[in-house]
């Protein structure tokens, strides 16, 4: 896709109708799952060596990982203090992962479990964090 993009100058665009949904099977257990997110994780520092990412997509990645650590550290500081100061990032950021995920479930009829969301979206930047640092490092095996 990003050869797409680049080479020919297609666009990318996406689209929220069911017809062009396309799902796949998920991980069965931990390890597999810990396997396929190393697997997807290793490929961030090959995107900086390629000619046909683009520039944004060279800075956006390095900007999400940052943000996803200070909202780490945020929340680090806030168990650790119980000052209400260091959840704005989160809430903004909960903000953000409900403005993204709505439509998705509207157009779906899901339901939103509020608790889940709300653990999810506190445990996801450390997800994120984590496997970033670890996708270059560890080993994985391929399907």
């Amino acid at each position: 896709m990003h050869k797409m993009i680049h080479y020919i100058g297609c666009r990318v665009k996406f689209i929220l109708n069911k017809g062009a949904a396309v799902f796949s099977s998920s991980p069965i257990t931990l390890s597999e799952f810990i396997n396929q997110r190393l697997r997807f994780a290793s490929k961030g520092g090959i995107y900086y060596k390629k000619i046909f990412i683009s520039k944004e997509m060279k800075i956006i990645l390095p900007f999400l990982y940052f943000v996803n650590l200070i909202v780490c550290i945020l929340i680090l500081q806030f168990c650790k203090t119980g000052h209400p100061i260091y959840c704005i990032p989160l809430i903004f950021k909960l903000i953000s992962d409900y403005l993204v995920i709505s439509p998705i479930y509207e157009l779906y009829n899901y339901k939103w479990n509020w608790i889940s969301f709300t653990i999810l979206s506190i445990i996801h930047p450390f997800y994120i964090v984590i496997f970033a640092i670890m996708g270059p490092i560890y080993n994985f095996k391929w399907k």
